[in-house]
Order: structure tokens, then C-alpha cells, then sequence
């Protein structure tokens, strides 16, 4: 019996034992051969009957071993050769170098010399690489006359990556000067949803999509900015809608931000509508920057947007005019901002006004060109944005009177001249609510006027008959003190 749980004991040590070999093994291997697949994406691709080769006079060996120096992996030596080309080749904006060993000479060439200047880099190391030919969009989502040509390069067997040396180096602007790219990488390894919104391959085995874009499809699909995937986008999103026949409408994006913010939700539209609520989510990937908003009048500091953890803002906004709505970052203590997105705004019609005017009567086309147009303060003397809106509509006022209280509770109006301008001769009232200070008086020129009627509510009224020159409402805070304007008239 005894031998028999002895033989039981040694059993279950020897598995134990073995099972903790397996897993050292294991966290071994995986530290040290880790299969270099698990370090990034690559995308299967059909095995070609025929690889095409280009001719070279060149040995490219030396060079691209210099180059990728310190690489461990295919896929880092892809990398190293891609970069190298960014950064050492330019864009020949006179479209006369076409192949690789003339390029590597000049040290430009159009899109045909990029691509076979990496294929003669990636093959003198052993790295197999094709080019693949097809159609791009321009910039406005309209397909280019000229062909172009990009990478598939191998980093295992049926299995490779998608890059684009030529525009990864950078682009040719509307005067013909090509600008070096600030994110090289934006083209290194692009996953062929997002690639093929913009890059359409002859061949349909390049797509590397479990289902493939049509030409039509690929016609039909406006264009996406770069900075889509920059910030965070989601590529799922955008190849979905396109294969399904309803491609996003985004607004213009810039990559300026790129790095600072990631884009969490925002409103899938190139334009917006003035007296619309929407709303836009941010995640802040550098704390040393600020989200702005501004929709010309109206701007959004971070502080004004609601936090929702994780360094993520968020913000319901309706736009108010016919400015563009534009999102910036600026660094902490900055005014200045650059932007990352900007939406138009569509032309209102009398409908969208109303709908502005419920929550913002400050905003509406009456109120435009009003001078001395001070909701805040006004409102502290307290008449409200609405009931100021019917006062400038009903007496057709074009520029408010002098209110020199900003935010501080000095009175409370009940009525007084709504216009700076006032006649000569002409007979005015003034009541309102004294809400701080000892005495009040109304000063034309140098005639003083204090002699008010106060009622059991103490309310103070008074009508007087100004002459031509200054006319202000006055307070004495203090006893003894001096008197500070509060409302303040020209009189013609």
C-alpha cells in the first residue's frame, strides 16, 4: 500500500516537474525566437506564377547592409530600406527619372524609381519584394491621369506588407515643390482597407481583401485625408461604408495634432448646420496641450469642455454663424492654436435662426452689427439675452448704451433708454432696482439729477429732459465716496 502511494508521489513530482520545464521553455522561446509575425500585422497574398526582375548596372548589397545595420528581423530591414529612400530621395518634379539606378544617382526620381530602388535595396539582402502597378486619387477624391507604383514586400512566406516610398517621402504642392513628409511612416505597412481607398492595383490579388473593390466602388469614394488614421480613426469604418456604397463624409483634417490627441467620436459630415447640436470627444495624448473650439465669435477653451476621464474631453456645441468650425490644440499658457479639423457651415435658412434664437439670441442675425453688444454684463444688470433681443428688435436699436459694471450686481433695470444716442429735448425714464451703493444720480453734462421716486418695493424712478452733450447713470458706493458710471448716453 505504502509503495503504492510512494509510486503515486514520484508520478505526480516527474509531471510537475515537466510541466514547469514546458512553461520555462515557453517563456524562453518567446523572449528569444519569438516568431516575428506576432510584432506587427502581414497580410496573406496568393503566390505569383511569375515574379517579374529589373535589370540593374549596381551591387546594392553594401549599401543596403549599411543600412539596416542592427535589424534583426525582415520586417525591420523593410522598414530601414523604406525610411532610408524617405529620407534620402526626393521626388523628381521634372518627370524624367524612371529607374532605380539613376535615381540612386540624382537622388530623385518619380514613383517607378522609388519603388525599384527598393526592390534592388530589399534583393541584394535576400528580401523578395514586388511592385505593384495601379491608379491613386488626387487630393479632391478624383483619379489621377498618370499610373503610379508602390511595394508589396515579403516578411514571410505568402505573407507581406503594403508600403508607399513615394508618398511616404513627401508630395509635390499646387506650385510644383516637392515638401518632404513629416510622418514617413504613414505609408510603411498600411493595412489594405485603408490603402485602397486611395491606391487602386491593377491586379486584384495587391487588395489583399477577403472581398475586393470594384473600380466603380473605388471611383464613387471621396477623398479621406491622411490624418484619418493619424488620429485614430477607424479604417473598419471607412472601408465598410465605402464597399457598401456609403462612404464617410468627413471634415477637412490636418495632422498637426498628430501625436497630441486621438479623435474618440466626432460628427460624420464634411459640413454642419447652424442651430444643430453636436458632439465632438476627445482624448488628450499630450497633457502640455489644450483643446480650443471656435466657430468665429465663439471660442472653447479646454477648460469649458467636459472631462470624462482618462484625459478624455467631450463637448455639445451648435454652430452660430456662417464661419467655418474649426478644432485646434495650443500648448499650455499659449494663445496662438493650430487646427486639426474644420468643418463649413452650411448656409442657414430662417428655420436654423429660430432654433439658434431659443439658446442663443445673442447669435441671431438682429443682433449684427449692434454695437456695444454686452449679453454678459447686461444681463448682470438683469435684462436677459431674450429680453434684450425684443428691446434691440423693437425699437430698431443699432448701438447699446455705454455699461461700464461688467459683471458686478450694481442694479437691477426695470427700464431706461435702450439706445447710446438720445435726443435733445426729449423726455426719458429711467427705474430700476438699486442692488449696491448708497447714492444714485444722473448726470447731464454738469446738471446733477437725484431727486428719484422711490415706491414701497424700492424701485427708483425718474424722468428728466437732456440736453445736447453727456449724459450717465452714477453711484456712489461709499460714504463720502466717489461716484463710478454705471450706464452712459450721447445726447444730440
Amino acid at each position: 500500500m505504502w509503495r503504492l502511494i510512494a509510486r503515486v508521489l514520484d508520478v505526480l513530482v516527474i509531471s510537475a516537474v515537466i510541466a514547469l520545464c514546458a512553461v520555462v521553455f515557453y517563456l524562453l522561446y518567446s523572449i528569444f525566437f519569438k516568431d516575428d509575425a506576432a510584432e506587427y500585422d502581414d497580410y496573406f497574398k496568393k503566390p505569383n506564377k511569375e515574379l517579374r526582375s529589373y535589370d540593374t548596372r549596381y551591387d546594392y548589397s553594401k549599401l543596403t547592409r549599411s543600412v539596416t545595420e542592427g535589424c534583426d528581423t525582415d520586417y525591420d530591414r523593410i522598414r530601414a530600406i523604406y525610411l532610408w529612400l524617405c529620407d534620402n530621395i526626393e521626388y523628381d518634379t521634372s518627370y524624367e527619372i524612371y529607374r532605380a539606378d539613376r535615381c540612386y544617382d540624382c537622388r530623385k526620381g518619380v514613383c517607378a524609381a522609388y519603388t525599384e530602388l527598393f526592390y534592388h535595396m530589399a534583393n541584394s539582402i535576400g528580401i523578395r519584394s514586388e511592385i505593384v502597378v495601379g491608379k491613386t486619387k488626387d487630393k479632391n477624391g478624383m483619379l489621377r491621369e498618370e499610373g503610379h507604383a508602390w511595394i508589396f514586400a515579403y516578411t514571410r512566406k505568402n505573407h507581406g506588407i503594403l508600403l508607399d516610398p513615394t508618398w511616404g517621402a513627401g508630395s509635390v504642392d499646387d506650385s510644383g515643390t516637392f515638401e518632404k513628409s513629416d510622418n514617413h511612416l504613414h505609408w510603411f505597412n498600411v493595412d489594405p482597407k485603408w490603402m485602397i481607398l486611395s491606391h487602386y492595383p491593377d491586379e486584384e490579388q495587391y487588395q489583399l481583401l477577403d472581398r475586393d473593390m470594384s473600380l466603380e466602388q473605388f471611383q464613387s469614394v471621396p477623398s479621406i485625408d491622411e490624418a484619418y488614421v493619424d488620429y485614430g480613426l477607424s479604417v473598419d469604418e471607412a472601408y465598410n461604408s465605402a464597399i457598401k456604397g456609403n462612404p464617410l463624409s468627413l471634415p477637412k483634417l490636418y495632422s498637426s495634432a498628430a501625436g497630441d490627441i486621438k479623435i474618440v467620436d466626432l460628427p460624420k459630415s464634411k459640413s454642419l448646420s447652424i442651430g444643430e447640436f453636436y458632439r465632438i470627444t476627445i482624448k488628450l495624448m499630450n497633457r502640455d496641450v489644450e483643446l480650443v473650439l471656435v466657430n468665429k465669435d465663439l471660442y472653447i477653451n479646454k477648460e469649458e469642455w467636459e472631462l470624462c476621464g482618462d484625459d478624455t474631453y467631450s463637448i455639445s456645441f451648435m454652430p452660430r454663424n456662417e464661419s467655418s468650425v474649426v478644432l485646434g490644440v495650443k500648448e499650455n499658457g499659449e494663445n496662438s492654436f493650430y487646427s486639426f479639423m474644420e468643418y463649413v457651415v452650411d448656409e442657414p435658412d430662417e428655420r436654423d435662426w429660430e432654433k439658434v434664437e431659443q439658446y442663443y439670441p445673442m447669435c441671431v442675425p438682429d443682433v449684427k452689427g449692434v454695437k456695444n453688444l454686452r449679453p454678459d454684463t447686461w444681463e448682470a444688470a438683469g435684462i436677459c439675452p431674450k429680453e434684450l433681443l425684443k428691446v434691440i428688435r423693437a425699437e430698431k436699436i443699432r448701438e447699446l448704451p455705454d455699461i461700464y459694471i461688467n459683471d458686478e450686481k450694481r442694479l437691477k433695470v426695470v427700464s431706461v433708454p435702450m439706445s447710446r444716442i438720445l435726443k435733445s429735448g426729449c423726455p426719458y425714464t429711467f427705474s430700476f432696482y438699486p442692488l449696491s451703493g448708497i447714492k444714485w444720480a444722473i448726470v447731464n453734462n454738469d446738471e446733477w439729477y437725484n431727486e428719484w421716486h422711490v415706491d414701497s418695493d424700492n424701485m427708483y424712478s425718474m424722468t428728466i429732459i437732456p440736453q445736447s452733450g453727456k449724459m450717465c447713470l452714477y453711484v456712489q458706493l461709499d460714504d463720502g465716496g466717489s461716484y463710478w458710471g454705471v450706464i452712459g448716453y450721447i445726447v444730440n
